[in-house]
């Protein structure tokens, strides 16, 4: 079994990935706060981050509540330096914020992709855990 982080507000994603994940542990976030939180603590095989949260759109990655603020956390803070080997999945909608997140990753040396939510939900996108 998995452990597999989400930091997603949407229902709708959240039941699909909730299907798509059934057999592994997943620990489910709104909030950047309580995710960073989880990840002091658990040593995560997935990372599945949405950008914009509080269910809004195109956020401003200068918002603090968004996965920008999650990312730049992560890549920044030595103490999440064993989540490097874990993978890390941007699904945003929001394209701009999304690659900005996995930049700011990759240039932490995390091993972190953008691919759409469209993408995971019709199968295009396989992810091997």
């Amino acid at each position: 079994m998995k452990h597999i982080l989400i930091l997603e507000d949407s229902p709708e994603r959240m039941k699909f990935f909730r299907q798509l994940f059934m057999n592994h542990k997943i620990y489910h976030f709104e909030h950047v706060d309580d995710a960073l939180k989880a990840c002091e603590t658990v040593k995560f095989d997935l990372l599945m981050l949405d950008h914009d949260l509080d269910g809004l759109t195109y956020v401003d990655p200068l918002e603090y509540n968004c996965g920008t603020t999650f990312a730049v956390m992560l890549a920044g803070d030595p103490k999440y330096a064993a989540l490097k080997s874990s993978t890390v999945i941007v699904h945003s909608h929001n394209d701009a914020a999304g690659h900005g997140m996995v930049s700011t990753l990759k240039a932490a040396k995390f091993n972190a992709v953008k691919h759409t939510f469209a993408s995971i939900k019709t199968g295009a996108i396989k992810i091997n855990l």
